[in-house]
């Protein structure tokens, strides 16, 4: 007969085994991919001057998105406030990487010399390059490759503002953008995802942007979410550009049965939903601007882009916004 004492070490022993055994997904499930919802990209010059209203960075007057939801919300004008808080939320951006060392978008990062992994585990190097690549194994989670993706959704994300350069973000400077680079190309792997979403919360990570989706359903990815909701995360993702009713045919992650995923849906201009955006009365949350909207691109370039994967960076850099400039309605926002 085992002792009392033995029998306890016994049970420890075993939860942590299976503990281990969630976390790596020892349970048989496919590694399902998932698609950046992204449609088009056309780079822009930098041309045209600063309205009369902040900020002043040059091409504020063609960044009709972030315009829309000043006004909408009439706080217009409002950008320099908030910009003295001592706390700066931390977004996570579950992408292909950003090239950080665009001029628009530098000291915007995140960075920890005790960083943990998604383990839990110390990382000794520390993370002192904005996030971790999950591709590459390192903590330098650069946008190689040539692939803009992450750098354009960083842009409507975080953008410096009141710099006298490019563009602006409702974000106003009070962001710390954690870059976690699970891809080189247009198709994410899961259990990278997964990895990134620990790894996420792990670091102390309020919200994660997540610009991508796929058709199939997850339990593994699902559980990662979940884990976050345990741990007061948002988890911002696209609701998709397929055209389609989501009540009827789900994307995931934006489809799972979550409260802490906000499923962002997108409109162009004349606040109409976009011809390619998913919807549904039970499955999407939250539209926001979508269709030619203004961001970074690599090398110092700015570019317009298309897709709820932009969309999605909107509500993330509003929840930013809210919560520096007028605290007391996030609760009712989100």
């Amino acid at each position: 007969e085992i002792n009392a004492e033995l029998k306890t070490e016994l049970e420890n022993v075993l939860a942590e085994i299976l503990t281990r055994e969630e976390r790596e997904q020892i349970e048989i499930e496919a590694n399902y991919l998932f698609e950046l919802q992204e449609e088009v990209a056309l780079e822009v010059s930098l041309e045209g001057e600063t309205e009369g209203v902040a900020p002043n960075d040059p091409q504020y007057t063609n960044q009709w998105g972030m315009k829309s939801i000043l006004v909408s919300s009439q706080l217009i004008g409002e950008t320099e406030r908030g910009t003295s808080n001592t706390y700066l939320p931390i977004i996570a951006l579950i992408d292909t990487g950003v090239d950080y060392n665009h001029e628009d978008l530098q000291g915007q990062f995140w960075s920890s010399e005790n960083c943990v992994n998604d383990l839990n585990e110390r990382i000794a190097e520390g993370c002192l390059y904005g996030g971790y690549d999950f591709v590459d194994e390192d903590n330098n989670p650069f946008a190689s490759g040539g692939y803009a993706h992450g750098t354009q959704v960083a842009g409507i994300l975080a953008a410096k503002t009141n710099n006298n350069l490019g563009m602006a973000s409702l974000s106003n400077n009070q962001v710390q953008l954690m870059s976690l680079r699970v891809a080189e190309d247009g198709i994410l792997e899961q259990d990278k995802i997964i990895r990134a979403i620990y790894f996420a919360v792990n670091n102390g990570a309020d919200m994660i942007n997540m610009s991508f989706g796929g058709p199939t359903y997850s339990e593994n990815l699902k559980t990662a979410i979940a884990y976050a909701q345990s741990q007061g995360v948002i988890v911002v993702a696209s609701a998709g550009n397929y055209g389609n009713n989501n009540d009827v045919t789900p994307i995931y992650p934006a489809s799972y049965d979550l409260d802490n995923i906000v499923s962002v849906g997108a409109i162009d201009q004349n606040d109409a939903l976009a011809s390619f955006s998913d919807y549904g009365v039970n499955s999407v949350d939250i539209v926001a601007p979508g269709v030619g909207v203004l961001t970074t691109g690599l090398n110092d370039t700015y570019v317009q882009v298309s897709g709820t994967s932009f969309s999605t960076p909107f509500v993330a850099s509003a929840y930013v916004y809210y919560v520096n400039v007028v605290r007391e309605f996030v609760e009712e926002i989100f």
